[in-house]
């Protein structure tokens, strides 16, 4: 459930454990080969509050969009020769 993009997209993984544990528990009787099992808890991880962001490498897709976007907005006043035809 946690790997589904809308589901993550939309919910905490907290949240989605939460789901998850009540969807199984609802639907026990129609899921027989779930009897006697259950979900793992499993601690809850949190960001300190004191924590501070840092600089990451850009993604090279997003790198490459956005020098081709600055290549596209750039102004020239004569084309190359080669491109000439």
């Amino acid at each position: 459930m946690s790997l589904d993009p809308l589901t993550a997209a939309v919910l905490t993984l907290k949240e989605i454990r939460e789901m998850t544990t009540e969807m199984l528990e609802e639907l026990r009787t129609r899921l027989p080969q779930f009897e006697g099992k259950s979900i793992k808890p499993t601690p809850t991880t949190s960001i300190p509050p004191d924590c501070q962001p840092v600089d990451v490498p850009l993604d090279p897709a997003l790198a490459i969009g956005k020098r081709l976007g600055a290549l596209i907005e750039q102004k020239t006043d004569e084309m190359p020769v080669e491109m000439v035809s």
